[in-house]
This record gives structure tokens, sequence and C-alpha cells, in this order.
């Protein structure tokens, strides 16, 4: 899976949220007031897409969208490397 793919999806996935439609990369999810329940909603959808999991506790870490991509894309890369 490439890249592009992965923000693309991420992008969808957060638009599907009201409050993170349109969402710029670098704005902290929890300062939109989006909660911890939404932000686990959110990483079930996106693992379902991708077929990747990432630890809750790092994405709370980077909880923007480009922190988001970052994380997917080294477990992406690093499954490619494993196979």
């Amino acid at each position: 899976m490439k890249t592009n793919e992965i923000k693309n999806t991420l992008v969808s996935a957060f638009n599907q949220k009201e409050m993170l439609k349109n969402i710029e990369g670098d704005t902290d999810i929890f300062d939109l007031n989006v909660s911890s329940l939404t932000v686990v909603d959110l990483q079930i959808r996106i693992e379902e897409m991708l077929k990747l999991e990432a630890p809750t506790a790092e994405l709370m870490r980077q909880p923007t969208l480009n922190g988001w991509i970052s994380i997917y894309t080294k477990l992406n890369e690093e499954l490619q490397l494993v196979s």
C-alpha cells in the first residue's frame, strides 16, 4: 500500500465525522473537543480499511491527521519489510 492510499483513506475516514470534516493536517483533534470514544471509533474504522493496527495510546499522543498518517505509514512500511 502506498502512502498516498493511506492518506486518502484517513482523510475519507476523518471526513465521515462531522467534527473532523475538512480538518487541517496539523490540527489537534482534541482542540476540537473530540472525545476519546470518537478517536477509538475512528481508529477501528481506519484499521478495518487499512488492515493495520496501531496502539491507541500512540494515536492519542499524535492526535492530528498528519500524525496518524505518519503512524499508519510507518506500520505499513514495517509490514512490507517483514513480508
